[in-house]
Formats: C-alpha cells, structure tokens, sequence
C-alpha cells in the first residue's frame, strides 16, 4: 500500500494550536486524534486543515469544528408581523453551529418572567406554536439544550394591524384563510 504524508494544522482564531505531518496508508479509513490545548470560554470553532501532496495525488480540505454548540432560534410569524391582542402562528427553526437543525423545546416568557406558551420542533428543528402579544410586554424564548440554557427575543409586536393564517384541512385546493385585525382608533 502507498504511504502519504498528511500535513496538518489545527487553529482557533488566529491561534495556532498545532501542526505536524503525519503518515497515513492509502485505506479506507484512518485516524487521527490530537487533543485542542489551550481552548478559551469565547472560543466556538476550530479549523482543521489536511493536505496531501505527493506525485500522484493532491488534496486540500479544511474542516470547521465546533467547540460549543449554539443554537440559532429564529421566529417567522404568520402573516409577517405579531400585532397586539391578535392571535399569530409563530413558525421557528433552530439551528446548530455547523448550520444543521436541532430538536429542541421550550418556553415563552413575557418580561415579568411568566410563561405564556410552549413549543416544541417537530421535524428537522421547525415548529409552530399559537401566541397573542399584549402591548407593552416583550417576549422570550427559552430552551436548554446540552445542559445549557439559551434565552431569545421574539419579534416586537405593533399596536394596529392584520394577522392572517392558512390551514390547508386535507384539501389543498381549498384553503381556509383567516384574517384578523384591530379596530382602527
């Protein structure tokens, strides 16, 4: 079997933690394990960069490793905009830090700390829930995940304006559109 030397650099910021040459046999798989020294709380992400060069072959690639999973939680109301006193269908994906979904569920808390729904993905990090905003109040999500916690905003909400929602009930040639607004002052 052919030997290559793998040349290799490990880096966090602009920190380099390591570099070396390795030699591996041309296989189906092969290992290598180095430990990450010296990593610091703000750290997320190292980088890992292999190369290959020899003769007959010429590789390059750099692998992004994350050191502290975030979560990504965005919100998407129905209709575009939460509206006081209204009732929306707020649909959420969550992200992890390699940009892939993650499961997840929590609760959403007003500014006083009081929970005022849940939610809960149910494919590939997506999920709905039912919310109505009261004027004068934020609202946050709040989930664990790895034993960690994450807090997030939701959307501000307006004073006056429409909300509208679709269920397709099985017949998707007929939808049922539902509009609801305030009443102008």
């Amino acid at each position: 079997l052919p030997i290559y030397n793998v040349n290799y650099s490990i880096k966090i910021g602009d920190r380099q933690l390591s570099s070396g040459q390795r030699l591996a046999a041309n296989t189906k798989e092969q290992i290598f394990t180095n430990r990450l020294p010296a990593i610091g709380e703000n750290d997320s992400v190292a980088v890992l960069k292999i190369s290959i060069q020899d003769e007959r072959l010429t590789f390059e690639k750099e692998f992004r490793i994350p050191l502290k999973e975030e979560i990504d939680l965005q919100f998407f109301p129905e209709g575009g905009k939460l509206v006081n006193g209204l009732e929306s269908k707020v649909a959420f994906k969550a992200i992890g830090t390699d940009g892939l979904s993650r499961e997840v569920k929590g609760v959403i808390k007003d500014n006083n700390g009081e929970v005022v729904t849940i939610f809960e993905s149910s494919h590939k990090g997506m999920g709905a829930f039912l919310f109505t905003p009261e004027a004068g109040k934020k609202y946050f999500a709040f989930l664990q995940y790895h034993n960690r916690e994450f807090k997030f905003q939701l959307p501000a909400s307006i004073e006056e304006g429409c909300v509208m929602s679709v269920i397709n009930a099985g017949n998707r040639m007929d939808p049922h559109i539902t509009v609801k607004y305030t009443q102008s002052k």
